[in-house]
This record gives structure tokens, sequence and C-alpha cells, in this order.
């Protein structure tokens, strides 16, 4: 049923707190998934198991956000957080996981205690547009790596675009950053006006572009260019979600990930623009700790 439901029906059960928990639980996360709820609708259903039986019946996540929800350790919550990215990793729903715990990281800020959870969080920090955190978390432990990201997603201009640049550049130069990641990279740099490094630009022409990722019908990407042209922010809006596909920005095809970043930007959501970029390259972002 909750494969089939349409996004109106999943936002309703997910806050049905007179149904069964473990139903609102999973009409929460698929709610979540297609942004038909906010992170707190999902954690308020988890909340419901806090309270509830033993984990015995319960599924990993399930368990895990028990754990999560009912203690106050730091070092817990860290490793909790870091099982949970890594179990949802395994169904390729670790960009997901990430937004989700993102308004959770507030209660646990950075210390020396926690430096082998730097890189985790900065991820789940990033995922939740929550760009002052990343930059706390990363400069712990990795003042270039991760602030690089982090410069990318500022549309305010305080991440140190220019320093953030020339360690992309490094990572590239030294081999750090895979073809696939090179290419939506440059086209996320590209799409965004940002002026890049001609070594950059000469390393992705040299190899082929990526034929994988969602690619919408015929036409799609023409209309959402011609939308946002004549700045009609609404529709272009739903074009670019769907130009990008159920998988999100992640998943789409690097033409789609192009035209869509560009087309938000050309309206004035310069914000929105730099979060779906930065959300294409999480996933292939470089980890120093291997997911």
């Amino acid at each position: 049923l909750l494969e089939r439901a349409e996004p109106a029906l999943l936002a309703v059960l997910a806050r049905d707190t007179a149904g069964e928990a473990r139903l609102q639980v999973a009409a929460a996360e698929a709610a979540f998934r297609l942004n038909a709820v906010p992170a707190s609708a999902v954690h308020a259903a988890y909340a419901r198991i806090v309270g509830g039986p033993s984990a015995g019946a319960q599924g990993r996540t399930e368990e895990l956000f028990k754990t999560l929800l009912g203690t106050e350790s730091a070092d817990l919550r860290a490793r909790t957080m870091r099982a949970l990215l890594e179990h949802a990793g395994r169904d390729g729903q670790r960009l997901d996981m990430a937004r989700l715990l993102a308004p959770l990281l507030g209660k646990l800020p950075p210390s020396p205690e926690l430096g082998w959870f730097a890189e985790s969080a900065v991820e789940i920090a990033l995922s939740g547009g929550e760009l002052a955190a990343a930059r706390r978390w990363a400069e712990m432990r990795f003042p270039g790596h991760w602030l690089a990201l982090a410069a990318i997603a500022d549309a305010e201009g305080g991440g140190r675009l220019d320093e953030a640049l020339r360690t992309i550049d490094d990572l590239a130069r030294s081999g750090r950053i895979n073809t696939d990641a090179l290419q939506r990279l440059v086209t996320v740099l590209d799409a965004l006006q940002i002026e890049m490094p001609m070594t950059l630009w000469d390393a992705a022409s040299r190899i082929p572009q990526p034929a994988s990722g969602y690619l919408p019908e015929t036409g799609l990407l023409a209309d959402l260019a011609q939308s946002s042209k004549r700045r009609e922010a609404g529709r272009t809006l739903l074009l670019v979600m769907r130009a990008l596909g159920h998988d999100g920005p992640a998943g789409a095809h690097i033409l789609a990930l192009r035209d869509a970043v560009a087309a938000l930007k050309r309206v004035g959501l310069e914000a929105d623009a730099r979060r779906v970029g930065v959300e294409a390259l999480l996933a292939i972002w470089p980890h120093a700790v291997a997911n």
C-alpha cells in the first residue's frame, strides 16, 4: 500500500498517532523521501517506538532510532548516527538518512572526543543545509576536504570559495576525485556560473561524460530552460523535480543535473540551486574514512 500511495495519503498516515506505530513510521519514512513531510514528522513517529515494546520485532532502523532518541550520551548518539548512515547506505538511502538526522545533530556539539565522528557529522550537516555546523565539524579534522563542499553550498559567500576551489583542484590533481565525481563537479560549478581553475576544465574534458542516471522524457529539459528564462519560478520548480527523477540529484543524468541547477539559479533560487548541486556531489564526494 505504501509503495502505491500518493504523497498526500502518506503525509496523513505519517501523522496518524491513533494507528499502529510501525505503520506510522513506515509512512513517515516514505513521505519524507518524497519531501511530503519534514524530518520532525519522522522523528515524532519514531518517538512512539521509544516508549514501546522491546526491539525484538523491530527492524534495524527502528531499533537504532529507539537508541538515538532514548539516550543522553554524546558518544552513543554519535555511534548510533553513524550506524544509521551505514545501514541506510546498504539500501541506497544514505542521503535520505543524513537529511533525516540533520536536525538532531544540533544536540551533538563538536568536541575532541568525537573527532572520529567528524566526517559523518559534516555529511549529515551538509545534507540538511546546516552549513555553519558543517564548517565547525570540518574544521576539527578536515580543514580542506569538506570545507570545500560547504563553500560551494554557501549562497551567502561566507565559505571562502577561492580557497575551496584551490583545494578541489588539488584533489583532482592528486587523483582523489574519480572520473564520475569530477564530471559532476565541473557540471555543477559551470551551472552555478562559478569560475573554476582551467586545470579542472582540462581534466574533465579528457574523460568521457557518464551515461548513467535518470534522463527525463524528450522535451522536458527544453521546457525547463524556457520556463526559467521567463522567470516562472513555480513552474520551474515543478519541472526541476520531474527532471531529476525519483532518486533526486544523486541519481540524475549529468545533463538533467546541469539544466536543473542552471534553471534554479536563473529564476533567483541561488540557495536551492547550490543545494541541488551539493546533494548530487555528496554521494560521490571522496571520504577519508570508508563508508
